[in-house]
């Protein structure tokens, strides 16, 4: 029995971990925000979720 003890906890953390990502999602997507970001005389407008994603 103590054979699958190790996949078990390995597990549950696994599906906490794919929780907590899928909960980050859900508030980049309820609150997107800007970014904005000068140099050199440039201006690059985005959203957070990309700098995210990037």
């Amino acid at each position: 029995m103590k054979d699958y003890e190790p996949v078990m906890i390995r597990f549950i953390v696994y599906l906490l971990l794919i929780t907590l990502a899928a909960f980050a999602m859900a508030w980049f997507a309820d609150h997107p925000g800007e970014l904005g970001i000068n140099w050199l005389g440039y201006r690059a407008d985005s959203s957070m979720a990309v700098l995210a994603f990037a």
